[in-house]
């Protein structure tokens, strides 16, 4: 008789246990039971697998976690948000806030999100490089009679 088998008729004999057998809790994750099917165009597809593979994780595992993220640093900003105004209300006594003019400001600091996200990434020169061009600069101005 095979092992496997073995094991299956002492199941069925009701002898699974060992008295040496040791009880094992298992913390298991709420399954997740939402599903949210998002629409990419095939570049963007394309570059969600590829960025994928690089990490070692399928695209939804991937889209799960920027999303989560995303929505992480949402409620932080909010709650900062929020605490920033109630900070300010006390500061000037104030008792709540003008409805149209949190909407303004919320959409001003859109406005600022969406500009700096749309800013070029600048490249992060060489330490040793720039410190040499400092060095020098100074130099040149020590030797002209600049004031460093």
């Amino acid at each position: 008789m095979g092992d496997i088998q073995h094991k299956a008729k002492k199941l069925e004999e009701g002898h699974a246990w060992q008295e040496t057998d040791e009880v094992v809790e298992a913390k298991v994750k709420r399954p997740l039971d939402k599903v949210i099917p998002v629409r990419l165009p095939s570049e963007k597809w394309e570059e969600l697998r590829r960025e994928t593979r690089e990490l070692g994780v399928g695209p939804a595992t991937l889209a799960r976690k920027w999303i989560l993220e995303k929505l992480r640093r949402v409620m932080l900003t909010r709650a900062s948000n929020i605490s920033h105004d109630e900070r300010t209300q006390k500061g000037r006594g104030e008792k709540s806030s003008d409805p149209r003019r949190r909407r303004r400001e919320t959409e001003e600091r859109r406005r600022a999100a969406r500009e700096i996200a749309q800013l070029a990434v600048e490249a992060v020169p060489d330490p040793d490089a720039l410190s040499h061009e400092l060095d020098t600069t100074y130099e040149l101005r020590d030797e002209s009679g600049g004031s460093t």
